[in-house]
């Protein structure tokens, strides 16, 4: 519905004898204001309007809309539009008849196939049927690492994930001992192995290279490397019942080490790390050659197994990496660059082992080891991924190297007993239902 306003707009505009300038002062508005409402309502249909440019003087001067009749088919037209429809039905019934018998086709051509698999049995390759054969060789290995005795991890402080203490490590170290044995006891079979590499890769003790270390430990020094030698003596003893060769490279770590700022001379002999190496070896002497030491005076170990040669180091001089990447920058970075050194000396290597980093991993020619110690404050401080206590295990094969890998898991359920957090919150509002 146009308002009164607007029919009033729409009788001057269409009244030719007045000028547009003339329509709108009698309209009581501006030219552009009558121009903007006409365009509107011409733009809607809903009026009829002048056209001013064409010279048409009057409303009823507008050509009048001629009514189109529709074209009327003749017998003859009617007799060719049919059959074009009908022509084009054609077509279309005769592909649908063509693609049905082509379904037919493949459904019966698929059927005979069925049939042939259903009575006639899958002819199986030769090589794929068992055959009994010797025991294959292999040397396993397994590294002890960053177990930092004697330190105290207290649980209510790292959302009780881990604990750790004397008497926490001293279950964790006899449970490595057996599960090493488990492993290629219970899930190695078929592998005739020959010996163990039994890794360590130093910080075995806490140290007090940190204040927080000195107040917070569970002994002293001293008291820490005696009982700990006699600890590691008698796991090692229990896998020689097991193992009729135990080869024990050792490298020192930076926990262990007397100073507290790192120092590169004289690094082995002022680690307590090497103290404990050279007590558990001197306790293990009457073992004879079925059990023996390496341990150098300087940070790396290197042995040869089958001919590929394995290269040691506590990891510590790896440092950096953040963001996505993580350890995985300095690791790989360190490992090119120590790589380039020893290919220079003629001692190329093709397995760096390390510890140092708390976190299980392996990649192409590199195995970083986990911690016996677990999850600490450090670790919940910085945010750092959760893992649980674990070592590494792995075999050595003649022709292929380093192949099956698996962690030795080292905490207990009976361990959890020790340590079930205890800290409530004292509102206990806040888990009760209305």
């Amino acid at each position: 519905m146009l308002t009164e306003r607007k029919k009033r707009l729409v009788e001057l505009y269409n009244d030719l004898s007045l000028s547009v300038e003339e329509a709108a002062e009698k309209a009581g508005c501006g030219r552009r204001y009558l121009h903007k409402v006409i365009s509107e309502l011409r733009a809607e249909g809903k009026v009829t309007l002048v056209d001013r440019k064409s010279g048409i003087k009057s409303v009823e001067d507008l050509p009048k809309p001629v009514e189109q009749k529709p074209a009327e088919l003749k017998p003859k037209d009617l007799d060719l539009v049919e059959e074009h429809r009908l022509k084009r039905e054609k077509r279309q019934l005769s592909q649908a008849v063509r693609e049905l018998a082509e379904e037919k086709d493949r459904d019966n051509r698929l059927a005979s196939l069925l049939e042939q698999f259903i009575h006639k049995p899958i002819e199986k390759p030769e090589w794929l049927e068992y055959q009994p054969m010797g025991k294959h060789s292999a040397i396993a290995s397994a590294m002890l690492s960053d177990t930092h005795f004697d330190e105290v991890v207290n649980p209510e402080e790292i959302n009780g994930v881990n604990a750790y203490n004397r008497q926490i490590a001293q279950m964790r170290l006899e449970t490595f001992f057996r599960n090493v044995i488990r492993l290629d006891r219970d899930y190695m079979k078929g592998v005739n192995t020959q010996g163990l590499i039994l890794a360590l890769g130093g910080d075995l003790v806490s140290g007090n290279i940190h204040e927080e270390l000195a107040q917070s430990n569970d002994a002293h020094q001293m008291d820490t490397a005696l009982y700990w030698s006699a600890q590691l003596a008698a796991g090692i003893e229990l896998l020689s019942k097991h193992f009729d060769k135990i080869h024990i490279p050792v490298v020192t770590g930076n926990h262990g080490r007397a100073t507290r700022k790192p120092r590169h001379k004289a690094r082995a002999q002022d680690n307590w790390d090497y103290l404990i190496a050279n007590i558990v070896a001197r306790e293990l002497s009457h073992l004879g050659d079925r059990v023996t030491f390496d341990i150098p005076l300087g940070s790396e170990a290197r042995w040869p197994v089958y001919g590929f040669n394995y290269h040691m180091t506590h990891g510590d001089q790896f440092r950096g990496g953040n963001g996505i990447a993580g350890v995985l920058s300095p690791i790989m970075r360190g490992d090119h660059n120590k790589r380039k050194r020893e290919q220079a000396v003629k001692s190329p290597y093709d397995y760096l082992v390390m510890g140092h980093f708390h976190q299980l991993q392996r990649w192409a020619g590199i195995l970083v080891n986990g911690s016996l110690k677990g999850y600490d404050e450090y670790a919940a401080a910085g945010n750092f991924g959760f893992e649980q206590p674990q070592q590494a295990f792995w075999l050595t094969d003649p022709d292929n190297g380093m192949t099956v890998f698996a962690p030795v898991r080292v905490m207990t359920k009976d361990e959890r007993k020790l340590w079930t957090p205890q800290h409530k919150t004292g509102a206990s509002w806040l888990t009760e239902c209305a």
